[in-house]
C-alpha cells in the first residue's frame, strides 16, 4: 500500500505543476499517469502566449518557434494576415514540456507511476483512495488533472458541463512559415482548422469539431496537400476537449484542475495557461487546508472562488462568443471577413493594448461592438447577450 499526502491523477503540464509546487513545500506527492512515460505525443499544438512562458519560467529551448503573425482563411479561401512587431506567442514542443515539468516535480520529491491508469477513485475529507494495476494508493487529498476524462469525474460524483469538442491533429512536413487558420463548414463546422509550423520543416495540422472529426480532418489534409503545403508523416491523434467548466470543481478531499475542470479557452480550446493558473490556486488552497486540518468540501471551496476570480469573466465571454460563432453560416463568415477587411478592424485591434494572445475577452468585445455599430446584418449577433456596458454604449 502506498500512502501520500496528495494523489495527483494525470501527469500532463497541470498535474506536474501541482506536484512540483506541493512536493517543493514538503508534501508527499504521487502522480499517477496512464502513459508509459512523460512526453508522449498529445493532440495539442502547444501554443502559449509570452505571458505564460515568462510567468511559469518555461525554458526557451522548449519553444520550437516564435509567432508574431498569422494568416486566416475564409471558407472561400480569402486570406487575412495579421502581424505585430513583437513576439506574441511560442509554439512549444509539447512532449518536451511534459518531460521538463515531470522532471521538475520528481527533483522536488514527487513520485511518478507511469503506465498507471486509475480504474477507481474515492474521495472523502482527509482520506482518498485510487486503485490501478500498479497498486492501491491512499492519500489525504486528491487532485484530478486527467484532461477531458469523463469516467472518473462521473465516479467521483462530478457533473460535466456537456460542452465537448473533439480535436484531431497530426505531425506533417510543411513549407509554411507562419500559423495558418482555416474557417468554414467544409473543414471545421463551428470551429477552425490549423497548420502550425514547427522547426526543421515540420508542422502540426489539426482541427476542432463538435462530433466525428475524421471525415473533416481527411478533407482538410487533402486540401493542404493539393496546395503543396504538406505531406503527412506522423500518426493522427484524437482527443476530447471540455469547453465549459464543471458545475463544481471541488469536493471532500478533492480538487479538479485544467481541462478536466473545463478551464479551457472556449474560443480556441487552449488549456495550458489557464490550467497552470488554476493549478496555482489549487496549491495555495491545499496548503491552507492542510495547515487548518480541514480537507472537507468547505475547506477546499476557496479553490473555486480563487480560479473563477482569475478566469471566470474570460470563460463566460468566450463561451458567449463561441455560441455566436458556431451559429454562423459560411456566407456569414464571408461577410465578417469582408467587413473586417474593409473597415481595417484587424489593424485597429492590433494597435489596441487590449489585444492579448491569452486574454481574449476585451478584444472580443471591442470587435463585436464594431460589428454591431457597423450595421453588419447577422441575425444571430444581436441575440447573444454580452454582459458588459461596452457593448451597450
Amino acid at each position: 500500500m502506498n500512502c501520500y499526502d496528495v494523489l495527483v491523477i494525470g501527469g500532463g503540464p497541470v498535474g506536474s505543476w501541482v506536484a512540483y509546487r506541493l512536493a517543493g513545500r514538503g508534501y508527499r506527492v504521487a502522480v499517477l499517469e496512464q502513459r508509459k512515460e512523460p512526453g508522449k505525443p498529445t493532440c495539442c499544438t502547444g501554443i502559449v502566449g509570452r505571458e505564460c512562458v515568462e510567468r511559469f519560467g518555461i525554458p526557451p529551448e522548449i519553444a520550437e518557434r516564435e509567432a508574431s503573425s498569422a494568416c486566416f482563411f475564409s471558407p472561400s479561401g480569402k486570406s487575412l494576415r495579421v502581424q505585430r512587431e513583437e513576439v506574441q506567442a511560442y509554439v512549444l514542443n509539447r512532449p518536451a514540456l511534459d518531460s521538463y515539468l515531470a522532471r521538475q516535480a520528481q527533483q522536488a520529491g514527487a513520485d511518478y507511476f507511469f503506465s498507471c491508469p486509475v480504474e477507481e477513485a474515492v474521495a472523502s475529507a482527509g482520506r482518498v483512495e485510487a486503485r490501478s494495476r500498479k497498486g492501491y494508493f491512499i492519500g489525504r487529498a486528491l487532485v484530478l488533472a486527467t484532461g477531458a476524462e469523463l469516467r472518473l469525474l462521473a465516479k467521483l460524483g462530478l457533473k460535466n458541463g456537456n460542452a465537448l469538442a473533439l480535436g484531431a491533429q497530426v505531425e506533417v512536413e510543411t513549407n509554411v512559415e507562419e500559423v495558418e487558420v482555416y474557417f468554414g463548414r467544409e473543414f471545421a463546422p463551428g470551429f477552425f482548422a490549423w497548420l502550425v509550423p514547427l522547426s526543421g520543416g515540420r508542422g502540426l495540422a489539426g482541427l476542432l469539431a463538435r462530433r466525428s472529426p475524421r471525415p473533416y480532418f481527411k478533407r482538410f489534409l487533402e486540401h493542404l496537400a493539393s496546395q503543396g503545403k504538406l505531406s503527412v508523416v506522423g500518426e493522427a491523434s484524437f482527443r476530447a476537449i471540455s469547453l465549459s467548466p464543471l458545475l463544481q470543481t471541488y469536493g471532500d478531499g478533492l480538487l479538479v484542475v485544467g481541462t478536466a475542470a473545463g478551464q479551457v479557452k472556449p474560443t480556441t480550446g487552449g488549456g495550458i495557461y489557464f490550467g497552470l493558473l488554476a493549478a496555482e490556486a489549487a496549491v495555495e488552497t491545499l496548503e491552507r487546508a492542510f495547515s487548518a486540518g480541514d480537507l472537507s468540501r468547505k475547506g477546499l471551496a476557496p479553490y473555486e472562488r480563487a480560479w473563477k476570480k482569475k478566469l471566470g469573466p474570460e470563460l463566460q465571454i468566450g463561451r458567449l462568443a463561441r455560441k455566436w460563432f458556431e451559429a454562423l453560416s459560411d456566407s456569414q463568415i464571408e461577410r465578417v471577413f469582408e467587413f473586417v477587411t474593409r473597415r481595417q478592424l484587424h489593424e485597429l485591434l492590433l494597435r489596441s493594448p487590449q489585444l492579448s494572445f491569452d486574454w481574449h475577452s476585451k478584444a472580443l468585445l471591442i470587435g463585436l461592438r464594431h460589428l454591431i455599430a457597423g450595421g453588419l446584418h447577422l441575425p444571430n449577433l444581436k441575440r447573444v447577450k454580452f454582459p458588459t456596458p461596452e457593448l451597450r454604449r
